[in-house]
């Protein structure tokens, strides 16, 4: 995979055979969250372009944005993930 930088936030291009398969995708989505949260926090509308893929990549995953923001709130039902309003803008982090 390809590591790049958006608006500061390192991301990373998933390889295309991750996208594929929904479940493949979810638990890819998973991953990197996990990843680029031990970096650090991410604000909330910066998580799916951290995340992202490259543009020809992306077509096999319909509503990347939405996508993306599904595992994240899955991710915070589990307690795997918080989301803290009181940064601002409010961010993704780790539970401490």
């Amino acid at each position: 995979y390809e590591i790049r930088s958006v608006t500061g936030v390192q991301t990373c291009a998933l390889p295309i055979s991750d996208m594929t398969v929904t479940e493949e995708t979810a638990q890819a989505i998973h991953a990197r969250i996990l990843e680029l949260l031990e970096s650090g926090p991410i604000p909330q509308e910066e998580l799916a372009s951290a995340v992202a893929v490259l543009p020809d990549e992306r077509e096999p995953v319909e509503n990347w944005e939405q996508t993306v923001e599904r595992v994240a709130m899955k991710m915070l039902s589990n307690d795997e993930i918080v989301l803290d309003k009181s940064d601002d803008p409010t961010t993704y982090k780790l539970p401490s």
